[in-house]
């Protein structure tokens, strides 16, 4: 549980840059990847076959908070709402499915 997801940054790691506490976010879901993996070489980690998502794999969203690698994250207007925001991850993967292949 815990797939798709947003909130707002509580904490940052000593090695992150260019976010800051309170940022609104989303997140994709491929927590752990190998960036050895082929697929991943070329920009394909979504179909390294060794990943692990969030709520599959690696523990998801349906806690207080999620710790979340930096390069998962996207900013979230403050004119959309997380509900809304929530829906980037499945929409995109539909469109990518449909008009991108």
């Amino acid at each position: 549980l815990g797939h798709e997801f947003g909130g707002k940054i509580a904490a940052l790691g000593s090695r992150v840059s260019g976010w800051k506490v309170g940022d609104r976010v989303v997140s994709e879901t491929a927590a752990v990847i190998d960036s050895l993996n082929p697929m991943s070489k070329v920009g394909l980690y979504n179909l390294d076959p060794t990943r692990k998502g969030f709520g599959y794999g690696v523990n998801g969203a349906m806690t207080r908070f999620v710790r979340v690698p930096a390069r998962c994250l996207h900013h979230v207007p403050e004119n959309l709402s997380f509900e809304e925001a929530c829906l980037t991850e499945p929409c995109c993967v539909a469109f990518n499915s449909l008009v991108g292949n």
